[in-house]
C-alpha cells in the first residue's frame, strides 16, 4: 500500500459481502502486510469484523484469530461508556469516551490472546465487558464514536501514522 500511513475501517455490514470480501486476496494480503509492518489500523464494529479470522466461514484478514459470526437476535444495542486501560493508537490510559454498539455479531473468544484497550463501563462489548482488541499498532472494536465523544481520537491516529 504505497503513500498510505494509516487504515480506519469504519463500520458496515460486511456480514453481506463476505464472499466478495473474501475472494478479495489481493486487499486481504495488503492490509495483512501493512498490519505486520506496524503501521496503524483501527477497525470499528463491521471493520473488528474483517480483521477477524473469519466471516461466517469466508476467511478474512486474519490479524485476529478469532472467527466473526451473525447472530439471529441483536446482541448489543445501547449507548456505551468506555474506559482507556492500555495506551493505544487513538487513546490514552485513564480517558473515558461514549459510542454506541448496534450489532448482530459477535465474536468467538474462547480464551483471549489479545489485550484489550477498554473496559466497557456501560455497554457489553467483545468479550467480557472489554473491547479494543491489541495486536502490534491494530485496535479494532465493536464501538462506534464520535471525533466530539473522543476529541484526542483524529490527532492520535495521525501521530500513529506519523511515528511508524
Amino acid at each position: 500500500m504505497p503513500d498510505i500511513d494509516g487504515l480506519y475501517i469504519g463500520g458496515g455490514y460486511p456480514e453481506l459481502f463476505s464472499k466478495e470480501l473474501s475472494n478479495n486476496e489481493s486487499m486481504l494480503k495488503d492490509i495483512k502486510d501493512f498490519h505486520l509492518d506496524n503501521h496503524p489500523i483501527f477497525a470499528e464494529c463491521g471493520g473488528l469484523m474483517y480483521l477477524m479470522k473469519s466471516i461466517h466461514e469466508d476467511a478474512v484478514v486474519n490479524v485476529y484469530p478469532y472467527k466473526s459470526i451473525l447472530t439471529d437476535r441483536v446482541q448489543a444495542l445501547k449507548y456505551t461508556i468506555a474506559e482507556v486501560q492500555k495506551d493505544n493508537i487513538i487513546s490514552k490510559k485513564g480517558e473515558v469516551f461514549h459510542g454506541h454498539e448496534f450489532h448482530y455479531s459477535k465474536v468467538i473468544v474462547d480464551a483471549p490472546q489479545h489485550d484489550f484497550a477498554f473496559k466497557i463501563t456501560r455497554g457489553k462489548g467483545s468479550y467480557d465487558f472489554q473491547d479494543g482488541f491489541m495486536e502490534k499498532n491494530t485496535l479494532a472494536s465493536y464501538v462506534h464514536t464520535h471525533v466530539a465523544a473522543m476529541p484526542n481520537f483524529g490527532g492520535n491516529l495521525c501521530i500513529s501514522a506519523r511515528e511508524k
